[in-house]
C-alpha cells in the first residue's frame, strides 16, 4: 500500500462520539500527544449527528449525583452556545424529576466539544477513516488512516477504540458480540401548533422532536455489521419520517422537518469480549476495579458501577475500548451505553492510556488502583460508597423498578 503521509502520537483515538472527545481531553490533560481520528466533519456521535438530544441523567433519581468529572463538564458544554433546560447548580429543586439532566442544541454540542479538544492542543482528523492497525517491531501500533490526502500511517503508543462498534478491536481479531436493534429515529422537526414539553423546556417555541427515539419493536432485529445493515436501517427510519408526513392532514407551511440523522440511530452495534464481560442485573453492585457510574435515565435508584476489565478486550492488552461497546450483558448493556456512561469509560481509557506510557506497561496489564487513583485526582467519583449510596443488601439500601429487563 502506498503511503502518502505519516504522524506519530503517545495516544490515537478512533471516534469522536462522546466517548473519543472524552478519552481525547483526558489523555492530553495527562501530558500525553494526542490525535482524535473522526470518519465524519463533526463530533459527538449518536448524541450529534444521531440527533440522540438528551443528555441523560448523572443522578440517581433519589437527589445523589453519580457522574462527576468530564461526565459533568460535557453536559455543561452540551448547552454552552444554546438554550439550557434548567439551572444545573439547583438541579435538585425539578421536583417533577429530581433529575440532573438535560437536552441540547446538537450543533451547540458539536461546537463546544471542537472547542475543548482544540484548547487542549489534540490534533483533530476529520474526514478520515480508519482503515487497519498492525503492530511493529518495537510493540506500537501503526494505525492506516485514509481521507482526502490519500493513505496515512500513523504510529501510536497506545490506541483507544471509540468508535461505538468496536471497529478497531474487531480488526485487531478481538472476539465480539453483534447487537440487534429495532427501528428507532431522531429528528427535530419545526412545528408552530404543537410544543413537545420537552423541547420546548429549554425555551424554543417551534422546534421539537419528531419520533424522538420510539421503536418499532415489530420488527425483524436489525444488525449493524450486515453489509447491508447500515443502509436497510436508514432508509427503512426514513420511511417511516415520511409515512409521518405524508398524512393528509399536515400543513407544511407550520410544520415541516429541520434535522434528521446523519448516521444510523443502532443502540447496539457490536461489543467486545472483555477481560471481564458485566453480567446482567448487577446494578447497585460493587466492583473493586470500578472506573466510574451510571445512572439509568428508565427507573430511579439504578446505579451500574463500570469495572475498567470491561473496557480491555480478552485478547489485545494494547487497546483500549471506550463507550458503548465495552464488554456488559443484557441490561447492562443498556446502562453503560447512554451519553454520561460513554463519557465515564472515555475519561477513563484517556487516562489508563497514559498512565500504560509512563510505566511501559500495556494497558490490560496496568494496575487499575494507579487509575482510581488518578481518576479520584480529577474530581471523579468511582463507586456507590463515595456518594454515600448503599449496596444490595447493605442497611439503607432501597430496591430500584427496572423500567426494562432485558435489552
Amino acid at each position: 500500500m502506498r503511503i502518502d503521509f505519516e504522524r506519530k502520537y503517545d495516544a490515537v483515538i478512533i471516534g469522536g462520539g462522546v466517548a473519543g472527545v472524552a478519552a481525547a481531553i483526558s489523555a492530553a490533560e495527562s501530558g500525553v500527544k494526542t490525535a482524535l481520528i473522526e470518519k465524519s466533519c463533526m463530533l459527538g456521535g449518536l448524541a450529534t449527528m444521531g440527533m440522540v438530544y438528551f443528555y441523560l441523567p448523572i443522578c440517581d433519581g433519589r437527589g445523589t449525583q453519580v457522574g462527576f468529572g468530564l461526565t459533568e463538564k460535557l453536559m455543561h458544554a452540551s448547552v454552552k452556545y444554546g438554550p439550557q433546560s434548567f439551572d444545573f447548580a439547583n438541579w435538585k429543586n425539578d421536583i417533577k424529576n429530581l433529575r440532573y439532566r438535560t437536552i441540547f442544541s446538537p450543533a451547540s454540542f458539536i461546537l463546544a466539544m471542537e472547542e475543548m479538544l482544540l484548547e487542549k492542543g489534540i490534533e483533530i482528523w476529520y474526514d478520515s477513516t480508519f482503515c487497519a492497525v498492525e503492530k511493529n517491531s518495537a510493540g506500537n501500533s501503526e494505525l492506516i488512516i485514509r481521507n482526502k490526502g490519500g493513505n496515512g500511517r500513523f504510529y501510536a503508543k497506545v490506541v483507544i477504540d471509540a468508535t461505538g462498534d468496536a471497529e478497531v478491536a474487531r480488526e485487531c481479531g478481538c472476539d465480539f458480540v453483534q447487537g440487534e436493534n429495532t427501528l428507532a429515529f431522531w429528528s427535530i422537526e419545526n412545528d408552530e401548533d404543537n410544543h413537545e414539553e420537552l423541547w420546548s423546556r429549554c425555551g424554543n417555541t417551534k422546534l421539537k422532536g419528531l419520533i424522538n427515539g420510539r421503536v418499532r419493536t415489530v420488527q425483524l432485529p436489525y444488525h449493524a455489521l450486515d453489509p447491508e445493515g447500515v443502509s436497510k436501517y436508514i432508509i427503512e427510519s426514513r420511511n417511516w419520517a415520511r409515512e409521518v408526513y405524508s398524512a393528509s392532514d399536515i400543513d407544511f407551511s407550520k410544520r415541516f422537518p429541520v434535522l434528521i440523522p446523519s448516521m444510523a440511530d443502532f443502540r447496539t452495534a457490536a461489543k467486545i469480549k472483555g477481560k471481564f464481560t458485566i453480567p446482567h442485573n448487577t446494578h447497585n453492585t460493587r466492583f473493586d476495579d470500578s472506573i466510574g457510574m451510571a445512572a439509568d435515565w428508565g427507573s430511579v435508584g439504578t446505579v451500574q458501577e463500570i469495572p475498567y476489565s470491561a473496557m480491555i478486550p480478552e485478547k489485545g492488552d494494547n487497546i483500549i475500548v471506550a463507550g458503548r461497546c465495552i464488554s456488559a450483558e443484557n441490561y447492562s448493556w443498556e446502562l453503560i451505553r447512554s451519553i454520561p456512561a460513554v463519557a465515564v469509560t472515555g475519561e477513563a481509557a484517556g487516562v489508563a492510556a497514559a498512565l500504560a506510557i509512563s510505566n511501559d506497561v500495556s494497558c490490560g496489564a496496568l494496575d487499575y488502583k494507579l487509575l482510581q487513583n488518578k481518576l479520584y485526582d480529577r474530581g471523579c467519583k468511582l463507586h456507590l460508597s463515595d456518594v454515600a449510596l448503599p449496596y444490595r443488601g447493605e442497611k439503607g439500601y432501597t430496591a430500584s423498578t427496572l423500567k426494562f429487563e432485558t435489552h
